[in-house]
């Protein structure tokens, strides 16, 4: 996401799939701070591949 530097961005709901993947546990990592930062709700979802 590119925002300019004096906006603000708040977030009330942010949604997070993983996969157990080294990468989808970084983005839920990642979801997690905005999350905790924005006193936001967290969905997560769990997709596989068969």
């Amino acid at each position: 996401m590119v925002v300019p530097r004096a906006a603000q961005v708040e977030f009330k709901s942010i949604m997070a799939a993983t996969d157990g993947s080294k990468y989808s546990t970084a983005a839920a990592s990642e979801a997690i701070g905005i999350v905790k930062r924005n006193n936001a709700k967290l969905n997560v979802t769990r997709n596989s591949t068969c």
